[in-house]
């Protein structure tokens, strides 16, 4: 949708580089790049000059990407001895997991019907 490409604007993209959204210089960008999920600066680029349905496909693309970081911190979490032990943390953290995991499934659907027209692949 058209509609969806012209709001982005609205949403300072450029604010929003591995700069740590607009703060902590070259040093927080290179850890926020390390981070699971997190895009880089030419990604988010490459989002702030995107227009109509290549911003759409994009947006999906690295929400999908930035989803599956979660899952992966998640996972990583409740890989390691003593960690999530907290009953808040646990909860939550398994809320992420079935949030994250349902809203990945979504956007690939939407991607592939932006892709295909709608059509199966």
């Amino acid at each position: 949708p058209a509609g969806a490409a012209a709001g982005h604007g609205a949403h300072d993209m450029a604010g929003h580089g591995a700069a740590g959204h607009g703060t902590g210089g070259q040093k927080m960008a290179a850890h926020h790049a390390e981070m699971p999920g997190m895009l880089t600066v030419a990604q988010l680029q490459r989002l702030d000059r995107a227009r109509g349905e290549e911003f759409d496909r994009l947006f999906l693309t690295y929400m999908i990407q930035h989803h599956r970081g979660a899952v992966a911190m998640v996972t990583a979490l409740f890989g390691t001895p003593a960690a999530g032990q907290d009953d808040t943390v646990f909860k939550f953290a398994a809320d992420v997991n079935v949030d994250q995991t349902t809203e990945i499934a979504r956007m690939q659907t939407m991607l592939a019907d932006l892709t295909f027209g709608g059509a199966s692949p």
